[in-house]
């Protein structure tokens, strides 16, 4: 559930980690800078393994409309 904010209120959710990934396949499937992720996610292991099941706070992204 994500509440409607302007981007510059760097608005964050949390998303669940759906499988056993690494830091850095999550970010380029979400669109995430890696040090965005890790700044929001302080708790990340060093080795940059993240479990399935695990929630992670990610920044919202504003959406675009055309």
């Amino acid at each position: 559930e994500t509440t409607a904010a302007p981007a510059s209120s760097g608005a964050t959710e949390s998303l669940e980690v759906s499988e056993d990934t690494t830091v850095d396949a999550f970010c380029k499937e979400h669109g995430i800078p890696v040090e965005t992720l890790r700044r929001l996610n302080p708790n990340i292991p060093a080795d940059g393994q993240l479990k399935g099941g695990t929630y992670l706070v990610i920044p919202v992204l504003p959406e675009v409309s055309f």
